[in-house]
């Protein structure tokens, strides 16, 4: 009887190692981007209202919504760059999942051809 070891060579392992390996990145890229974006509205803060928005942020809140009112350019451009930081994290997240996926496919189905040709031979 032939053990999990002797079921996958070491090329298959370390294929699956960088499988799970873009899969784990896939996870931190799409929350780094959302940090990212989440930061993006505190630099927006910041640039508009100085560095006092750091000391006292939520006194400034009003502050900075009404000033963002009056600069529906700012809003537009500060909405545009959030949605183009969530839209690069979805895209990262999409490809090295699509990465992990394939890595996996391609494992699986060269596992299962040679499980076909042993039971091919054997009979």
């Amino acid at each position: 009887m032939e053990t999990q070891d002797e079921f996958f060579s070491p090329k298959h392992k370390l294929l699956m190692n960088f499988a799970m390996l873009a899969n784990i990145l896939a996870w931190l890229a799409i929350i780094f981007y959302i940090l990212r974006s989440l930061v993006t509205v505190l630099q927006y803060q910041i640039s508009l209202l100085g560095t006092q928005a750091i000391l006292v942020p939520f006194q400034d809140i009003l502050k900075f919504w009404s000033l963002l009112a009056d600069q529906p350019f700012s809003l537009l451009y500060m909405i545009v760059t959030i949605l183009n930081l969530l839209l690069r994290g979805a895209i990262f997240y999409l490809v090295l999942k699509s990465i992990s996926l394939g890595l996996d496919m391609i494992v699986e189905t060269d596992v299962n051809y040679r499980g076909k040709q042993k039971v091919g031979g054997e009979q």
